[in-house]
């Protein structure tokens, strides 16, 4: 497909096309690099629900690569793709909660979260769950109940 036909699919609201369009401006690839077309059309696909695109723009707003830093609007994004089963965004979630960066801090949440990453494509989950547990010592078993709880909406959003 061509970027003109592409575009004239993201314009009409197809998120593939939305979503191949940012990884083309984000990456410079058929046309010329440009960080707030990425972001833009990221966005356009994030807002449809495509988890993909919720991580890609929430990375973008974590470091405010062709937008505005937000490290608020960015765990944001992360979490919508977190619910959706995405494990690096899981993990992201963890580690803002665990750094209060975006949101305030919460090693109980970033336990619940780094639980759930457990088997996903995030590395150094296992690692972060260590010291996370470390942290909350016998609050385990409440972080378990709220990953337990995590697992749940992530199963009506995935299913």
């Amino acid at each position: 497909m061509s970027i003109e036909a592409m575009l004239d699919a993201a314009k009409t609201g197809n998120v593939k096309a939305q979503m191949t369009l940012g990884v083309c401006y984000d990456i410079g690839k058929h046309v010329d690099r440009d960080l707030e077309q990425a972001a833009y059309w990221y966005r356009q696909a994030a807002e449809q629900g495509f988890a993909p695109a919720q991580f890609n723009l929430a990375e973008m707003l974590r470091e405010g690569a062709g937008v505005e830093q937000s490290a608020s609007e960015a765990f944001h994004w992360y979490e919508k793709a977190a619910i959706q089963g995405n494990g690096k965004a899981m993990y992201n979630v963890a580690m803002m909660y665990v750094s209060a960066e975006g949101v305030e801090a919460n090693n109980l949440m970033a336990y619940a979260w780094l639980s759930v990453a457990l088997g996903t494509d995030a590395e150094s989950v296992e690692q972060a769950l260590a010291i996370v547990a470390k942290g909350i010592g016998s609050q385990t078993e409440d972080g378990d109940r709220i990953a337990a709880d995590l697992r749940k909406k992530i199963a009506i959003h995935t299913s």
